[in-house]
């Protein structure tokens, strides 16, 4: 054995790294594992040829992935181009079914050097990079471009500011503009509706009599573009290559199969004196099927302030629509033929149809993506809520293992990304269920400040500050949480939470018109009867008290005015347990 300790062998450089990473390899080994295996080793020859010709130094190669460093950006850059370009021209000569296609990511700074090996952030970085790549593209850091001599005259485009999973720093990107994503794209067809999720935002048509509104159709689409990047679920196709397609009415299917995305959003400006008409729709392409359109009415006054405001309100809209979609596609999928994303769906679905037996179901799916995909934050921030639910409803045989169950996933997923909304909002729950209230609120807090858009963020806060005495402010967030969420699959609880927030504000009628909004949503739960019953009782209006108090009873037989279990939480007030037992008792719930 070496005596030499490790740390001591180690010697730091600056140097270019450059990641590559098959995609579908998985996939593609369980159709054909002989002839996958025969493309990788060709491929991979192709590449380390290219490497060794631009004078650099493969470093590792482990399964379908590459790793190689270089002295000079440039030379990394040249290299990266020369591969992907030969890689196009290999795959030609094979069939559809056999074509394996890379991503290459780069990133230049310090790494640590050990016997040929590398270690640091700067691999990472470069890994991370790859994974945001297309198929046949490059993705690389600022900080290349910054050590390249001809980076002015470098055709590449800013992809703007990303924060890595586990990198303390957000890392500025660009996209080589080197035409191989589209020609895979072409080659790969319609299996490339099978990879993950994206979406490409058409230029918006502008069917005004003024040739300045092209402005205001194009600054729409391209905010579209960035709000909709920021939903980290879908991939979003950069302005560059969508904004190429011109003709009117589009061609969705041939479209979509060129840039490998499943849907495609196109729209249109009008203008009429000072009011302006956005029409946008949401088209799935292997249908060839609208999915869902609006119309937005503006006033025209502040150009940019419109444009925002639209986009934002697009973007908030069509969110929902595009995660139902998907959501439809994984259900009608056999469970064993799921990949991880299409798990963290099904999953969510078996969540909402809120009992023990679709938990259990939507447990499975959830522990099944967490198997598939290692670093899934998705997973693990919707394991941590399905299982807090089931711990308010009864549904877990260990309490105290379902709260360690909880603060563990919380913590991986925050360890995984910590700038993720998502994985805070999960911390946040994770304080909730171990009754750490101050924490909780913070972190949902935090929340809001990395995401503003994070509805869910709201809500949670809404929903908690109603419990514990402030329902002015509760009701600001639960507001929040339905204007950027309008079409939520949650919107129910949300409308639960303002009804509460109301009945806490002394404020029975509108407590009433919340809780009847919140069964229009979602019929057959006890809570909102509760509040329902306590209100009508408080307002002296037996009939409708009595009325909801049956169908309390009915939902949940052993209900008690004076112990509501967890339906409605008021540990904080006395006196809003008072209130509901007057309330209640009036509207003819025994104590």
């Amino acid at each position: 054995m070496d005596p030499q300790p490790f740390a001591d062998r180690l010697e730091s450089r600056e140097r270019v790294v450059l990641s590559a990473d098959a995609v579908g390899y998985s996939r593609l080994m369980a159709a054909d594992a002989l002839h996958t295996v025969r493309t990788l080793k060709a491929h991979c020859a192709v590449m380390s040829e290219h490497i060794v010709a631009h004078r650099g130094h493969v470093v590792d190669q482990v399964g379908d992935n590459l790793l190689a460093d270089f002295e000079r950006a440039d030379d990394a850059v040249a290299c990266a181009s020369a591969i992907q370009h030969r890689l196009v021209e290999a795959n030609a000569a094979l069939r559809e079914d056999r074509r394996l296609h890379f991503r290459i990511g780069i990133h230049r700074g310090p790494v640590m050097v050990e016997e040929g090996r590398i270690y640091g952030d700067t691999v990472n970085i470069a890994a991370r990079l790859e994974a945001l790549a297309a198929p046949g593209g490059v993705v690389l850091s600022e900080d290349v471009l910054a050590g390249h001599p001809g980076a002015a005259a470098l055709a590449s485009e800013f992809e703007g500011e990303r924060w890595l999973k586990n990198i303390p720093k957000a890392v500025r990107m660009h996209r080589l503009l080197l035409g191989t994503e589209i020609a895979v794209a072409r080659s790969v067809g319609r299996r490339a509706l099978s990879d993950r999720p994206g979406v490409a935002v058409l230029r918006f048509e502008n069917r005004s009599a003024d040739p300045d509104q092209e402005y205001l159709a194009d600054g729409v689409a391209e905010d579209l573009i960035t709000r909709l990047a920021a939903l980290t679920a879908m991939r979003v196709i950069t302005r560059a290559s969508s904004f190429r397609y011109r003709e009117n009415p589009p061609n969705f299917v041939r479209i979509g199969h060129e840039l490998g995305v499943r849907y495609i959003v196109d729209g249109s400006v009008r203008r009429a004196g000072q009011r302006v008409r956005l029409t946008v729709r949401l088209t799935e392409v292997a249908r060839g099927e609208q999915i869902w359109t609006e119309h937005y009415d503006r006033d025209l006054g502040d150009i940019f302030a419109l444009q925002d405001e639209a986009s934002r309100s697009i973007a908030a809209s069509m969110h929902p629509e595009l995660i139902r979609s998907e959501t439809q596609r994984a259900v009608r999928k056999a469970r064993e033929n799921l990949d991880a994303w299409e798990c963290i769906l099904r999953g969510s679905w078996h969540l909402g149809r809120y009992s023990k037996e679709q938990y259990q179901q939507a447990r499975e799916c959830l522990v099944r993506a967490i198997s598939l995909d290692a670093e899934s934050v998705g997973a693990r921030s919707l394991l941590a809520f399905g299982t807090h639910t089931a711990l308010l409803n009864g549904w877990v045989a260990d309490p105290a293992e379902a709260t360690e169950e909880i603060t563990r996933l919380a913590r991986q997923a925050v360890s995984l990304d910590p700038r993720d909304a998502d994985a805070q909002v999960t911390l946040g729950i994770a304080y909730l269920a171990s009754q750490e209230i101050d924490r909780a609120l913070a972190a949902w807090k935090y929340a809001t400040e990395l995401d503003p858009n994070a509805a869910r963020a709201h809500a949670w806060l809404g929903g908690t500050l109603a419990v514990h005495g402030s329902p002015d402010a509760a009701l600001e967030h639960v507001e929040a949480a339905i204007q950027l969420s309008p079409r939520d699959p949650a919107l129910w609880l949300f409308l639960d939470d303002g009804a509460y927030a109301h009945f806490v504000g002394r404020r029975y009628r509108e407590a009433i018109h919340w809780a009847e909004r919140s069964l229009e949503q979602r019929g057959e739960r006890p809570r909102p009867y509760a509040v329902l019953a306590a209100s009508h009782g408080l307002l002296d209006e037996e009939d409708p008290a009595r009325s909801a108090a049956r169908e309390l009873l009915r939902l949940a037989p052993d209900f008690s005015a004076r112990n509501p279990g967890r339906l409605l939480s008021h540990d904080a007030d006395p006196s809003v347990a008072t209130r509901l037992a007057q309330g209640l008792a009036r509207a003819g719930i025994q104590e």
